[in-house]
């Protein structure tokens, strides 16, 4: 999957009339040498799944595994695959920072969330009240785990958490 069938894909993900908001995440949004899929987060006005499974029935399509869940795996005939997360928009900003990182990166920054009295569900931010915490962007997650924001390019889990902690930030 080059980035042009992502920049199709994402075009098209955008243009239904359910997404509010849509952005490549995972390997493409960290500029990873090997990608082996295009991940799409997108913010919908309707109910995510629905939107989800409208795209797994597209003219195109060779298979699509998550049908009927918010989340789908799409392979296109021309063997183009797609992870596309759709969320409801206030949960944009955590599912497109879980989307873009590694598992590690996911984790490390879990752990000091978790640290701070805050843990995440699904794509929710709650404090220790369980009360949910609005994310507006990723530099607000990251806030709260008392980083700076930490570019895409980055978010690999390879120790780029340590010298970033609040203390250390710029601006």
């Amino acid at each position: 999957s080059g980035v042009k069938e992502a920049a199709g894909l994402l075009a098209m993900v955008r243009a239904h009339p359910a997404v509010l908001q849509a952005e490549l995440a995972g390997s493409l949004r960290r500029h990873v040498e090997t990608v082996r899929d295009v991940d799409i987060v997108a913010a919908c006005r309707e109910r995510p799944s629905e939107v989800a499974a409208s795209f797994a029935n597209a003219p195109g399509v060779r298979s699509a595994r998550g049908v009927g869940r918010a989340s789908v795996t799409i392979t296109y005939v021309d063997g183009t695959c797609l992870d596309l997360f759709c969320v409801d928009a206030t949960d944009f900003a955590v599912a497109l920072w879980r989307a873009t990182g590694s598992v590690e990166h996911v984790e490390q920054v879990a752990a000091l969330l978790g640290e701070r009295g805050f843990a995440l569900e699904d794509d929710h931010l709650v404090d220790e009240r369980d009360a949910l915490v609005p994310v507006t962007d990723e530099a607000t997650l990251y806030a709260h785990a008392g980083l700076a924001l930490i570019p895409p390019e980055l978010r690999e889990g390879r120790g780029e958490l340590r010298g970033l902690a609040a203390g250390r930030r710029a601006g």
